[in-house]
């Protein structure tokens, strides 16, 4: 892992560098770093090795719905879009609570809902969003429904 990482500094901001180097010293990669990485994701030029981190942040923090929705969100950069709706999915389940993380994550698969066509189930999920203080749902309910 730690030669993969130092690879994968070739090509990355200042930002990035400085994070990953970070973990590399400290020695202890958890999820939420793992997370971060994936989060960051448009720093690295290779989408595959975004998503293992992804992957990885999952396999160490599977209740963390972050961890789905930033995968999600690559699988839906690379137009994977049944995956992307899965980890949206996911992530809206694991996250019980109401707040505007949770209004994020429902815009996230009303988004790869209305992608993929299912414009009623986009537009209901836009107006949940919306409800929970997402403007962008809102603004998406505006236009598409």
């Amino acid at each position: 892992m730690t030669r993969a990482l130092v690879t994968d500094l070739n090509g990355t901001n200042a930002k990035i560098a400085i994070f990953a180097a970070s973990i590399l010293l400290s020695g202890c990669i958890r999820g939420t770093n793992y997370s971060s990485l994936c989060a960051n994701g448009e720093a690295f030029r290779d989408a595959e090795k975004v998503i293992s981190y992804c992957n990885e942040a999952i396999s160490v923090e599977p209740e963390n719905p972050h961890h789905f929705n930033n995968r999600g969100v690559q699988y839906f950069d690379l137009g994977y879009l049944q995956k992307a709706m899965e980890d949206f999915s996911q992530a809206v389940e694991l996250r019980a609570i109401r707040d505007s993380d949770h209004a994020d994550h429902i815009y996230s698969l009303a988004l790869v809902k209305y992608e993929l066509g299912d414009r009623d189930s986009a537009c209901s999920l836009y107006s949940r969003s919306a409800r929970l203080g997402s403007k962008d749902a809102a603004e998406a309910f505006q236009e598409a429904c």
